[in-house]
């Protein structure tokens, strides 16, 4: 039996003991009905909170400092918008500390959870996902940080914290024209267009179709759309003259057949956090041409900035959450205006 499986028969042979407090779960008592309610939609189900649980004890090993504590006592709420197919969404609140967990409406034994652990006040934020096999998968967390030893004084040695910037070795990518710049890594591929097409309604009279073009060129000039590509993503950014591709194409035209879940989670960019939605693919097989995402930011000046999966056959969509979307997000938090 397969380790998720496992953990939820554990969990409810146990929903009664500390074990399930240390998860996270409400305490079931006379004044607190269980959360477990059969055919209730706006109340979460054993597996979500078992979710939960598996997410926080990744935390609290990883983050011991900095995690939330065993014994809080967790409120929840459906915050699935009215009308909104497919997906479910909830939000766990305890003092401080919020849950956001959101997940696609389908067989237990493929969901994936995708979770974000924030706290507003200590500025803690995580993200990651639990896996059908009980598997968690961290997406985005604190940067961990290592004490360093000067040993000129043994009787008295001086600790220093150091953080290790995993993007120090990374080229930046400058784009003045549009006032922005962004780090990757050097082996990422990068192609960028200006102005390649328009509206043919858009031609003013008495222009020509050459001459109009011209003119585009010349009033967007650079790079209008960046497109980088890594190893299993994407990441195309696309500048505010550009809405709607009117002037380049720079994102995702297609899918292919299969369902859509909608799906939104917070990245970091420029130091704060956005939230982006879009959309999980999901079609006949695991491999990223079959199974794949799409999420989309738009910042406050208009820029919009889409990434997800490399559709192809070599790699599956687990490959891409544990080796590949660490890469996206990490290029993302280093997007900046220029100085």
């Amino acid at each position: 039996m397969k380790l998720f499986h496992r953990l939820l028969i554990f969990t409810l042979i146990v929903v009664f003991t500390n074990v399930l407090i240390a998860c996270g779960a409400p305490v079931v008592s006379d004044e607190q009905p269980s959360v477990e309610t059969e055919g209730n939609e706006d109340t979460a189900s054993v597996e979500v909170l078992v979710a939960r649980g598996l997410a926080l004890f990744h935390i609290r090993d990883n983050y011991p400092d900095k995690s939330p504590p065993e014994d809080l006592q967790w409120e929840e709420r459906r915050i699935t918008s009215e009308g909104l197919v497919g997906s479910n969404k909830f939000e766990f609140t305890s003092g401080d500390w919020v849950i956001l967990i959101s997940f696609p409406v389908t067989a237990p034994e493929s969901t994936i959870y995708t979770i974000q652990v924030l706290n507003p006040v200590s500025g803690f934020e995580w993200q990651g996902e639990v896996n059908p096999t009980g598997n968690v998968i961290q997406v985005s967390g604190p940067e961990r940080k290592i004490e360093v030893l000067e040993s000129s004084d043994i009787l008295d040695p001086v600790s220093t914290e150091i953080t290790l910037d995993p993007t120090a070795e990374w080229e930046t990518l400058i784009n003045a024209d549009y006032n922005y710049q962004i780090k990757h890594p050097s082996n990422t591929m990068i192609v960028h267009s200006g102005v390649v097409s328009f509206r043919a309604e858009d031609i003013p009279e008495g222009m020509s179709a050459e001459e109009y073009l011209a003119q585009l060129q010349e009033t967007y000039p650079g790079m209008l759309c960046v497109s980088m590509t890594t190893d299993l993503g994407y990441i195309n950014i696309s500048a505010p003259p550009n809405t709607d591709f009117r002037y380049s194409i720079c994102g995702r035209t297609g899918v292919g057949v299969g369902d859509l879940v909608d799906k939104t989670e917070y990245v970091e960019i420029s130091g704060r956090m956005y939230e982006a939605s879009g959309f999980e693919f999901i079609g006949n097989g695991e491999s990223l041409d079959e199974h794949n995402e799409t999420m989309v930011v738009i910042l406050e000046d208009g820029t919009r900035i889409e990434y997800g999966c490399n559709p192809m056959a070599a790699a599956t969509y687990e490959d891409y959450l544990m080796e590949g979307k660490d890469v996206l997000l990490l290029i993302l938090s280093t997007y900046a205006e220029l100085p």
